[in-house]
């Protein structure tokens, strides 16, 4: 694959992800290599915020490279603002110019499933009342 973009929406309620609003795994229509060097980000997601009102929440992707939360070394995609009120379903965007891309996991080389874990600041998985979708984009920024 040339250095290109690769949108893609993953949904918790899509018939052929496993698991539960809060952490699934989505199969993707087809595997694609991922050759070279890759990054990834957030573009929009919704979800059930948690069931106290202004907290943090945190995405990780499995793609992604591991990096520093606190004590551990977790995959993180993107960490939101204290939401407020609790248990709605809420939606993100990101808008800024600054754009948080992460680095792709280079053990990642063939992709066929991706899996989304979503929790608050505490650690605690969000409710599961409504489904969980996330909008990323990949970009390759280096070829082998």
């Amino acid at each position: 694959m040339d250095i290109g973009y690769v949108p893609m929406i993953l949904q918790s309620s899509d018939p052929l992800s496993v698991g539960n609003a809060a952490d699934w795994s989505g199969q993707l229509p087809s595997g694609f290599m991922l050759e070279g060097e890759w990054e990834v980000v957030l573009v929009s997601a919704s979800f059930t915020s948690s069931l106290t009102a202004n907290l943090s929440h945190y995405i990780f992707l499995d793609l992604c490279s591991a990096v520093p939360v606190g004590s551990q070394s977790l995959r993180l995609l993107h960490r939101t603002p204290p939401l407020s009120p609790a248990n709605t379903l809420t939606y993100i965007q990101t808008t800024t110019t600054i754009v948080p891309w992460k680095l792709v996991d280079p053990a990642k080389s063939m992709v066929s499933t991706i899996r989304c874990t979503i929790t608050d600041s505490t650690g605690t998985p969000i409710p599961l009342t409504n489904p969980s979708t996330i909008e990323i984009v990949l970009r390759q920024i280096r070829t082998p």
